[in-house]
Parts: structure tokens; C-alpha cells; sequence
């Protein structure tokens, strides 16, 4: 379920277990969300990547998964419908991952006019590059890519044209991919991956009563600022601390390693029982806080050297 301390036979040294589909601090990493998928409830819509050609070999895409409980998934490429993705491999689970292994789709006919036998092969060749890369393609695909150069009348430039438009883009404008579930005959969850360019904390804090609440950190101009409301009686209260990373895009920085410092005022409300510094894992992390009995407003102060503090307030009632 979760990451936990443990013996001297797991971990690297630390003797931590990391085999939890989520972190110590409850954050979910993406197995958790192959779990999620399988509930008729809330709508889950989870790529398991960022799309970020530097993350591959060759800066070519290879296939990656949908993790979903719509009935659908659409996919466009810089606002253009690209395909529908296919029913999932895995039918033994109610909601088994989709598979996305064609970027390709319809554009060959929307945007290039290739139509029946021409798409098809084009659609091939161009596809099997994305999977094998170009030096080291089957003799098969190369046979294919000959043959449509000739029975097409296609230029080694016009070939590297509709590689660089569809297969590689290292250098090229940046690509907006666009996912949206379909529940019901409408679109329940949409998802956007593109480059981000400035990062921020997602700190969401859990009340007396188990609910988490995400605190920003910037609130809107004339809101109120959030409040946690803990609760100390015969015994101490205790909340816990949840920290992602994330871009403007709402991505998961996943290679964000940073130090998080966490800092309470010097009221003695609360006290941090957690690490006061903690390094992100895979863009995540948190601690833990406990209030010390007595009464009043308190604050919690979360920041790193990349992005901008998050405060928090909380409220300690007796």
C-alpha cells in the first residue's frame, strides 16, 4: 500500500521498503493509479508519461500507458484529433491500462491528403522508425520505405520532412498532447502535457477529520486564507503533510530532487514530529505534525530553493 521503515534487508541503506504504490507521506506514484482506474467512480484519466522526448532514446516517443476508467480516450496533437486509443490488452480488470503506441493516427490523411494503400504504408514505415529508430530498422521496413519512395515518387527530403513532422521533433516547435475521457458520450477529464517553465509546491495538509486540503500559495486576491482545523483533547492531534512538485501544467516534475524545508512559527501550537527537511522523491514528499496542547493560530511555512514558500495556518482548538 504504502513506502515504510523496515529491516536491513530492504532499501538502499536507509532500510526503507519502496515497494508501496504510494510514498511514506500517502502521495501517489503512478501505480496508484492503475489501482484507481479500476473504481466506477470519480473519473481517472493517468499517462504514465510526461511525453518529454529528452526521456528517450533517440528523442523518439515510444509507447506508453492510459490509466482510465472512461468508457474512451481521445488524443490530439496540437489541437488536431489524432486517434481514439484502443481497447486495453488487460481484459481480465474491469478498467485495464490503454496502451498508446500510434502518435500518427489520422494525420497523414488530415494534414498530407495520403489516402488507402499510400497512408497505410507511409503509416507503417513511419511507425516501425518510432519503435526501432532509424539505424536500425528490419530489412522489411526498409524494403517498405524504399518501395514508397519509388511507387510514390517521394524525395529523400520529403522523407525527412514527415520524419521530423511525426516521428522526431528534437529542436522543432514544442507539441501540445491533449487526452480526454469520455464517460457516458461526454468528456468527464481532460489532460494536457506540454513543456512547463516554472515549477510550484502543491501542499495539501489533512484536518481533524482526515480531510486533505490543498493549500496554495498564492491565494486568490480577496479570498480568505485557508485554515486546518486540529483538534487537541485527551490526547495530541496530528496532521499530515503532503508535498508534489509540480509545473504550471499541473505535470508531476519527476526528476525534481530538490531539498523541502518545513518551519513552524515560534507560538509552540504545533510542532513538526516528521523530518524538518526532507529531499523529493520523484517530485514528492511531506511530514508529519502534532499539536503540543495548547490553543491558538499557528503557521507552517514550506518552501525550496526553486519555488515560492507555501504558508499554512492552522487552528488548534481544545
Amino acid at each position: 500500500m504504502f513506502d515504510y521503515p523496515t529491516h536491513k534487508d530492504f532499501g538502499s541503506g536507509d532500510r526503507v521498503c519502496y515497494h508501496g504504490v504510494l510514498d511514506y507521506f500517502r502521495n501517489p506514484k503512478p501505480a496508484a493509479y492503475v489501482y484507481a482506474s479500476q473504481s466506477d467512480g470519480e473519473t481517472v484519466l493517468e499517462i504514465s508519461s510526461a511525453m518529454d522526448i529528452g526521456d528517450y532514446d533517440a528523442g523518439m516517443l515510444s509507447k506508453c500507458y492510459v490509466f482510465t476508467n472512461a468508457d474512451t480516450v481521445r488524443l490530439y496533437k496540437n489541437g488536431e484529433f489524432v486517434t481514439e486509443l484502443k481497447p486495453s490488452e488487460y481484459t481480465a480488470l474491469p478498467h485495464g491500462p490503454l496502451c498508446m503506441d500510434d502518435r500518427i493516427g489520422c494525420l497523414l490523411e488530415t494534414n498530407e491528403g495520403f489516402t488507402g494503400r499510400k497512408e497505410k504504408l507511409i503509416h507503417k514505415a513511419l511507425s516501425s522508425v518510432t519503435k526501432y529508430d532509424i539505424m536500425k530498422l528490419p530489412l522489411p521496413d526498409i524494403l517498405r520505405l524504399l518501395w514508397c519512395m519509388v511507387r510514390y515518387r517521394m524525395s529523400y527530403d520529403e522523407g525527412v520532412a514527415l520524419y521530423s513532422k511525426y516521428v522526431g521533433n528534437w529542436g522543432g516547435e514544442s507539441v501540445v498532447w491533449k487526452f480526454e475521457a469520455v464517460r457516458d458520450n461526454r468528456i468527464a477529464a481532460v489532460r494536457e502535457l506540454k513543456p512547463g517553465r516554472k515549477l510550484h509546491l502543491e501542499v495539501r495538509v489533512s484536518d481533524s477529520d482526515g480531510r486533505s486540503v490543498t493549500v496554495a500559495a498564492q491565494p486568490e486576491e480577496g479570498s480568505e486564507p485557508v485554515r486546518i482545523r486540529l483538534r487537541h483533547r485527551d490526547m495530541c492531534d496530528m496532521s499530515l503533510v503532503r508535498v508534489r512538485i509540480l509545473d504550471e501544467n499541473g505535470t508531476q516534475a519527476v526528476y525534481a530532487t530538490t531539498p523541502v524545508f518545513f518551519k513552524t512559527d515560534d507560538t509552540g501550537i504545533i510542532r513538526i514530529e516528521g523530518p524538518d527537511t526532507a529531499s523529493s522523491q520523484g517530485c514528492m514528499t511531506g511530514t508529519i505534525l502534532r499539536t503540543t496542547g495548547r490553543e491558538g493560530t499557528a503557521a507552517l511555512t514550506v518552501g525550496t530553493g526553486i519555488t515560492e514558500p507555501v504558508k499554512v495556518i492552522l487552528t488548534v482548538e481544545k
